[in-house]
């Protein structure tokens, strides 16, 4: 039978991973002054190094990465800072300074955040209802005034600018 060339197949045993890194994968990226990697080839790095097979696919997604997958719409990392930030759903940040250990920040929101960038020495994210986040350090996050009730779903830095 020809297939396609886009078309992917996955063994069923690896059906629930796929769809979860579709949808919760699909939009993590990290890198710094334009060069992303998707971070589903981490993923799969991470399942390489632990060298498991089967059913122990999931328990690895449930145990090691439940929290950063759980709802989290990006991962990026700032190489100056050394760190990455991941936002999620109920004001959820967590930072990390290998990608693999994650602590859990106080954001003062209970609103979805969506976006997070760095850029001039300042961590930023965004998300609904014109939430904005700001922190110097990945740790400590002021809420700004965006002016706007309309949900925001990416910010950016460029020019001395965030937009």
């Amino acid at each position: 039978m020809d297939l396609p060339s886009k078309v992917v197949l996955v063994p069923m045993k690896y059906f629930l991973f796929s769809i979860l890194s579709f949808f919760l994968l699909s939009n993590i990226v990290f890198g710094q002054s334009s060069q992303y990697e998707s971070v589903g080839q981490c993923v799969l790095q991470i399942l390489d190094e632990k060298k498991l097979s089967g059913n122990k696919m999931f328990d690895l997604v449930k145990d090691e990465c439940e929290r950063l997958m759980k709802s989290k719409r990006r991962i990026k990392v700032d190489e100056t800072e050394g760190m990455f930030v991941t936002v999620g759903h109920s004001g959820t940040i967590l930072t990390s300074s290998d990608g693999t250990s994650w602590t859990e920040r106080t954001s003062g929101t209970s609103k979805f955040l969506i976006g997070v960038t760095y850029g001039n020495g300042l961590f930023v994210t965004v998300g609904d209802r014109g939430t904005i986040l700001t922190s110097s350090n990945g740790t400590s996050w002021n809420e700004r005034n965006s002016g706007t009730s309309e949900d925001l779903y990416e910010v950016t830095y460029g020019n001395g600018l965030f937009v």
